[in-house]
């Protein structure tokens, strides 16, 4: 692909830009506002901010990230809603996590031999 080709495939929606503000309690956790704007950095009014929260879960692996989006319109809702809704984020990674040791562990067991009682014997 040449050098114009791939400056063409990219493409920014300027009907969806955001500015991002970042809030800290410096201690546990953190969110992201993305703002909208217009192309001209002016706030669009038109659309609700989005929220997400964010916070660090310590494992024998070291922090693992957990996140989760928001339904808040305000920092106070934000806040207020967070804790509910890490939790839920943290159990669905538990889950998935869950099921990736799953499927791996099926990965590497061998073949299973049947029984001899079981054998099909004409």
């Amino acid at each position: 692909m040449s050098e114009s080709e791939q400056k063409s495939v990219i493409k920014v929606n300027t009907g969806k830009l955001c500015r991002e503000e970042t809030y800290t309690d410096t201690e546990v956790c953190y969110f992201r506002q993305l703002v909208p704007i217009h192309l001209d950095g002016t706030p669009d009014l038109d659309r609700k901010p989005i929220f997400m929260g964010m916070t660090h879960v310590v494992t024998e692996a070291g922090p693992v990230p957990v996140q989760a989006p928001l339904v808040a319109t305000t920092l106070e809702e934000a806040i207020l809603e967070f804790p509910e809704a890490a939790k839920k984020a943290l159990d669905e990674l538990i889950r998935q996590a869950k099921e990736a040791q799953a499927a791996q562990v099926q990965r590497n067991r061998p073949p299973q031999q049947a029984e001899p009682s079981k054998i099909f014997r004409p």
